[in-house]
């Protein structure tokens, strides 16, 4: 019935298990769940026991330089005789191979650093067992937990009398949500009603603030329309800055023919979870001036929980590279909750440190100045190199005497000295100077010196041309670093 009750509320995608170990009843209860598929591990050498785990996280630091920083989920299961988190507890060893059968199947595919890196694993605690309230005598659960032949007699998520899955159930009825956040969130309370009158009569008072504010009401629920699915896009943006352009992986080696097309979904991706976080704060501001007027402390205490914009520890950044922005980071503590920068400020640098439109039209982001310090280094010597070329020129008008000489540019073809045959055939050029190119009319030359500032121009625009694809991915790491932040916004704590 436990297990019942779990794929009802969590439907499975994907099940890993042990080939020819897991019971047959088991099976046959999971297999009522379309879609889902099947993954049997070989025991040991793929669904790893909890030593070979264990190993695997030291060795790879993908949840931190030692144990001690690991999850307190993984912490609770480690034997406290083991200084390096190599062995479990007894009561634990299940639950960590079960890890080590996930970590296998995440390093089939490449994920694991993409997935692991972001430390969310957590103890999955039943809702009957969570901690209860006290009434009188009696301790009462937090939640109802309705089990499946609830859900499926009550048509609370599904209706049982109607071939479209939706239509008739509770969730359909109440489901008024403006974005997917809230839908998912709808559905999730449904399924675990509250049992303490305490917490739904705090509810209750939110919904009667929001109802009696109507003109601010009308008003969120536009922005709320308008918003993405943030809780997705930031774990995709995680994804993206996690992999340095000179890993050892396959999406650094790999070589994209449509890497232009990826980028611009990246770039999209990234501009509308910077929308959506400023119209999250936008809602934050809509209530400000009526926060007097509220009654409902849930409301009230969900409403200012990051209202810091005026806040006279705030640091400006606007003027910070995103090196000084990582290594600030660092300096600091390393929960990001505790940043001296408002949230407001922090989009605000993200949005000015490239141009967005561009961005999406050619799939690069080109930094604006002061932003990425190795590129705006680059753009100096390429300028100072052109400097070069433009005085080598001025020198080449007197030299010869013929001050209509110029340049010839032509894809690769850069920097050709261009000299009408005409003047040749009057005076002969310097013995430097080899042909190169020619039309009818016109002979194009290239000088050592030449040659050796255009040497000097193709390694800089390599360095430029390097900077502008780390300037990407630096930018969605720095960004990533403030991901418990981020995530405070959208959630409903």
């Amino acid at each position: 019935s436990s297990l019942r009750t779990l794929l009802s509320h969590n439907p499975p995608a994907q099940v890993l298990y042990q080939k020819n170990r897991l019971p047959q009843s088991v099976l046959f209860l999971l297999k009522l769940y379309p879609g889902v598929v099947f993954d049997p591990l070989i025991p040991e050498k793929e669904f790893w026991e909890a030593g070979d785990t264990l190993k695997y996280l030291t060795e790879s630091k993908f949840l931190g330089d030692s144990c001690f920083e690991w999850p307190d989920s993984i912490k609770s299961f480690l034997s406290p005789n083991s200084s390096l988190g190599l062995s479990a507890r007894t009561e634990g060893e299940m639950a960590i191979s079960c890890l080590g059968a996930t970590i296998w199947c995440l390093v089939r595919c490449k994920l694991e650093k993409n997935i692991l890196s972001l430390k969310r694993i957590e103890f999955h605690n039943p809702l009957d067992s969570q901690t209860p309230y006290h009434t009188g005598n009696t301790n009462c659960p937090k939640y109802l937990v309705l089990d499946a032949t609830a859900l499926n007699n009550l048509d609370v998520i599904e209706s049982s009398k109607s071939n479209n899955k939706t239509k008739g159930t509770l969730l359909h009825t109440v489901d008024h949500c403006a974005c997917g956040m809230g839908k998912r969130l709808l559905r999730q309370w449904i399924c675990n009603p509250l049992t303490n009158p305490k917490e739904i009569i705090q509810r209750q008072d939110a919904i009667r603030d929001l109802i009696r504010l109507e003109h601010e009401m009308n008003h969120m629920k536009k922005i709320l329309k308008s918003i993405p699915d943030l809780e997705r896009l930031l774990r995709k943006i995680h994804t993206f800055g996690v992999h340095k352009p000179d890993d050892d992986h396959p999406d650094c080696r790999a070589v994209l023919y449509e890497e232009t097309i990826y980028n611009k979904r990246k770039i999209h991706d990234f501009v509308n979870c910077l929308n959506g976080l400023k119209s999250s704060l936008e809602i934050t501001e809509l209530f400000l001036p009526v926060l007097s007027e509220l009654k409902s402390p849930l409301l009230l205490r969900l409403l200012t929980s990051e209202v810091d914009f005026n806040d006279s520890n705030i640091v400006n950044i606007n003027n910070l590279s995103l090196d000084e922005m990582e290594n600030e980071k660092g300096n600091t503590t390393s929960d990001s909750s505790h940043s001296t920068h408002s949230l407001k400020e922090l989009i605000k640098f993200f949005e000015n440190s490239f141009v967005a439109e561009e961005a999406r039209k050619s799939g690069k982001i080109i930094p604006l100045p002061g932003v990425d310090k190795e590129y705006d280094r680059a753009k100096q010597d390429i300028k100072g190199v052109e400097q070069s070329l433009e005085q080598y020129i001025s020198e080449q008008k007197i030299l010869i005497g013929n001050n209509n000489i110029k340049y010839w540019y032509s894809g690769k073809m850069r920097y050709q000295i261009e000299i009408s045959e005409d003047f040749i055939k009057k005076r002969r050029v310097p013995d430097e100077y080899t042909l190169v190119s020619q039309r009818k009319g016109i002979r194009r030359f290239l000088t050592p010196t030449v040659r050796r500032l255009l040497e000097e121009m193709t390694k800089v625009e390599e360095r430029r041309d390097k900077a502008i694809k780390c300037t990407m991915v630096n930018l969605f790491r720095s960004f990533d670093q403030h991901f418990t932040r981020w995530e405070k916004v959208v959630s409903n704590e």
